[in-house]
């Protein structure tokens, strides 16, 4: 319980600590680009899959599914591509900041897939292999 308001609270001070460095004009959505729309809706998925999993860690842990080290690890690494995607996010919409290159999300995605979703998977597909159950993700 500790830990969530620890790490909410280091959240949201990173956030506002971005909001208050901001030096640049704001974009209104209307004023945004097509482009601009989809990333910015594209990143807000991508910040929904890292909360959910997030919020799925404690439980994880508490039923032994991950060790300590485990959830650490996972805990930095989305608390990290949380802040990744709020950067990303006051890039689009700073009127000021150049618009992030394709292919730098491209890599993101990635290592975001490849970090998150395939230990989701093997975490998923153990449980269920204990449970006698089969899984196809």
């Amino acid at each position: 319980m500790h830990r969530n308001a620890l790490l909410f609270t280091v959240v949201l001070f990173i956030t506002l600590g971005a909001a208050a460095n901001v030096h640049g004009k704001v974009l209104r959505y209307r004023d945004l680009t097509t482009t601009q729309i989809i990333a910015l809706q594209q990143s807000e998925r991508r910040l929904d899959m890292y909360d959910r999993a997030l919020k799925a860690l404690p439980t994880a842990r508490k039923l032994g599914k991950i060790g300590r080290r485990e959830y650490g690890y996972e805990e930095r690494d989305l608390v990290a591509f949380i802040g990744a995607e709020a950067c990303y996010q006051d890039d689009i919409l700073i009127n000021n900041q150049p618009f992030p290159p394709e292919n730098v999300r491209e890599v993101m995605e990635n290592v975001a897939r490849y970090a998150v979703l395939v230990p989701a998977y093997i975490l998923a597909i153990a449980a269920k292999g204990v449970g006698g159950t089969t899984f196809s993700p």
